[in-house]
């Protein structure tokens, strides 16, 4: 069970300013060997300034290299456990670089995990987190409001903000799981056989494929929701329809499953951002990139001047929603 948000990393004293706002795109590739077992994770980190003035942030991480890539406006600098970046926008300015990471700790942080065995591969999703919240009974129409503004919010691209909502009767702590479905997209060719196309979901459980000999060949993209999507009632516009309806009822199993709700689209949020964005409202947008490859001697990051593809909480002293949101929310950022 995941007690942290995808690559935690250490703080790194340092002044953070840059005009405007900061948005970021991230291609995340890994490497795998025929286990499946992850050797080398390549981060292509896309980061653009919408302001004039002067820039100075770091982006933590467990850094081994990084790169310039073409295209970047100035180099970046390497810190032990971070990415720094120093300079001047002219009112829009593009920082790119290729970010290697020390294996162990990114592929802990990943979304899937790719287990191989002859002709069996398992996909198994790696997103679920747990959360300690309230289990507390709260009216649906306070639920309701809480769902619908924290949508509202994150499909504007903020974070969902804090709600506070009555409860009635007793207050008691309880742990709560979310998981992320992701997609998984790609081709799998085995040596014997034509190649497997694949676009599928998974979930909670893992998806088999079996095919005939060993696995050849294996590329396979990985996309995170949107996160407001996670929050989409389901046969109506708005959460308060379903309360108009009766489908969403008040009592703690409705706060248990708003919860559950939350959590789910505010861990996506932080699956969306695997590299730290230095401006807390900014944009993040993270894809994944699975590839088979024959293990190295020494795994190296591919040099630089190349081109590469862009990817294109309850009165009663008690925070429901601040729990289930406002705290995951700043796990990216601890």
């Amino acid at each position: 069970m995941r007690a942290a948000p995808p690559l935690p990393a250490s703080a790194v004293p340092t002044e953070t300013r840059f005009p405007g706002r900061l948005s970021t795109n991230q291609a995340v590739r890994v490497s795998i060997d025929r286990s499946g077992k992850p050797f080398h994770v390549l981060v292509f980190d896309r980061i653009e300034i919408s302001g004039k003035g002067d820039y100075s942030f770091v982006v933590p991480a467990p850094v081994e290299d990084v790169r310039v890539v073409a295209g970047s406006a100035s180099e970046p600098g390497l810190r032990s456990g971070a990415v720094v970046w120093q300079g001047f926008s002219p009112g829009r300015r593009l920082l790119s670089a290729a970010v290697m990471l020390r294996t162990a700790a990114a592929a802990s942080a990943l979304p899937l995990r790719i287990e191989i065995q002859g002709p069996e591969v398992r996909l198994v999703n790696t997103t679920s987190a747990s959360a300690t919240v309230v289990d507390a009974k709260v009216s649906a129409g306070s639920l309701a409001g809480a769902l619908d503004a924290a949508r509202a919010a994150l499909e504007l691209g903020i974070p969902a903000p804090a709600q506070v909502v009555d409860a009635a009767g007793a207050v008691r702590q309880a742990q709560a799981i979310a998981r992320v479905p992701v997609r998984v997209r790609g081709v799998i060719r085995f040596t014997k056989g034509p190649p497997r196309a694949l676009e599928e979901v998974v979930a909670r459980r893992p998806l088999q494929i079996e095919g005939r000999g060993d696995v050849r060949t294996l590329e396979l993209s990985v996309s995170v929701p949107p996160p407001a999507s996670l929050l989409r009632p389901p046969g109506a516009h708005r959460w308060v329809g379903l309360v108009r309806t009766g489908r969403l009822a008040a009592g703690r199993k409705a706060t248990r499953f708003a919860e559950s709700r939350l959590l789910a689209a505010a861990l996506a949020r932080q699956f969306q951002e695997f590299l730290a964005n230095p401006d807390l409202n900014g944009v993040a947008r993270t894809a994944y990139h699975y590839v088979l490859v024959e293990r190295p001697q020494a795994a190296t990051v591919e040099p630089s001047g190349g081109t590469f593809e862009w990817p294109v909480a309850v009165a009663v002293a008690l925070g429901v929603i601040a729990a289930a949101v406002g705290g995951l929310v700043l796990w990216a950022h601890s």
